[in-house]
């Protein structure tokens, strides 16, 4: 477990984490970084009211990205999907031209 120290909004938090140091650290600026671009939107925002209205966007964000992720998976089952299919007609037209090409030679074997 690693312990790292992290400031955002301008407050110092201690977290403690399975992840890289430098992982936590990087969300704690990303999230500075979206807390203060709201701040700078509206300057009579409290710092609680910033932190709120941006936890708001980022879930906001998230489950978009997740719907999207949802979608793109649906996508590729269903074109998996048809890749089986096609496979399957592949298979069944090499077999019928196999079997036309036997034919074919017996009859001009004949």
């Amino acid at each position: 477990m690693n312990r790292v120290k992290v400031t955002v909004a301008g407050r110092s938090y201690t977290l403690q984490t399975t992840d890289e140091a430098a992982y936590a650290e990087q969300l704690a600026k990303e999230l500075d970084q979206n807390i203060r671009a709201v701040m700078r939107q509206n300057s009579s925002l409290s710092v609680s009211d910033a932190c709120i209205l941006t936890a708001l966007d980022l879930m906001d964000r998230q489950r978009q990205e997740s719907v999207t992720n949802d979608n793109l998976r649906r996508e590729l089952q269903e074109y998996l999907a048809r890749a089986k299919e096609a496979g399957a007609a592949a298979s069944e037209l090499k077999k019928k031209v196999a079997f036309l090409e036997a034919e074919k030679k017996r009859s001009d074997h004949k």
